[in-house]
């Protein structure tokens, strides 16, 4: 399914339109790798675009979006790259080191990519990041003590746990590492019926063969010690 690009005002962009808003994204890439995202601005971006700056507004609303729009593509980009080397292989094993390969070819056409992820986490607003929906989480302690339906939800939770509706789940989150991802199959009890752990260091030691390709046995420590493993993730 293609994506439908759209402008500032919402109306859908011809050929040529998304053409300009590729060429915008690129420019902001390179300002925002060169610069950062304080020190770049949009004069700089439109002048490494090659655009004016009225056309940029046909296009974003301001600086902040044109950063936060570069991070979805750089994403999006990143993610349709990794899937269609992946595919290629025979085996997982052969697929998984497709899409390192991928990757690592994309992080060198793109050197300004580690930077803008840095400016990106920087940026993360400030804020609670767990869910007050007491019926699936522990409530605060100001809640505990002034309120009693608060109080009953967390005996409920932990004294008979959360039961999820019957069915297979899988979700991760970006930890230091990478990637940590659980998948659960619940029977609709308060234990799950199985749980797997998809450990970041077990998957980032798939890389080392291609990182160390060519190199010294020697090499093969400084190579471990850049991905830092967890053995225990790792022995399995």
């Amino acid at each position: 399914m293609t994506e439908i690009v759209t402008g500032v005002d919402g109306r859908t962009l011809s050929r040529r339109g998304a053409r300009t808003r590729q060429r915008l994204l690129d420019a902001a890439e390179q300002v925002f790798g060169d610069l950062g995202f304080h020190e770049a601005s949009i004069v700089k971006i439109t002048e490494a675009a090659g655009v004016g700056q009225g056309t940029f507004y046909l296009y974003f609303a301001s600086k902040q979006a044109v950063f936060d729009e570069l991070v979805r593509d750089l994403s999006r980009r990143i993610r349709h790259t990794m899937s269609e080397a992946a595919a290629h292989g025979e085996t997982r094993m052969e697929s998984e080191l497709a899409g390192f390969r991928a990757f690592f070819d994309f992080a060198v056409q793109h050197p300004g990519l580690y930077k803008i992820i840095r400016q990106a986490a920087d940026m993360l607003p400030a804020g609670p990041v767990m869910t007050d929906d007491i019926r699936v989480a522990l409530p605060g302690k100001e809640a505990l003590m002034t309120s009693i339906e608060a109080m009953q939800r967390h005996f409920i939770l932990v004294i008979y746990g959360l039961r999820p509706p019957v069915g297979e789940y899988y979700s991760a989150v970006e930890s230091p590492k990478g990637e940590l991802g659980w998948y659960i199959i619940s029977h609709g009890e308060s234990n799950a019926y199985r749980a797997r752990c998809r450990p970041a260091s077990f998957t980032n030691l798939q890389g080392l063969p291609i990182m160390v390709e060519g190199a010294q046995i020697a090499d093969v420590i400084a190579a471990i010690g850049s991905i830092d493993i967890v053995v225990g993730e790792v022995d399995r």
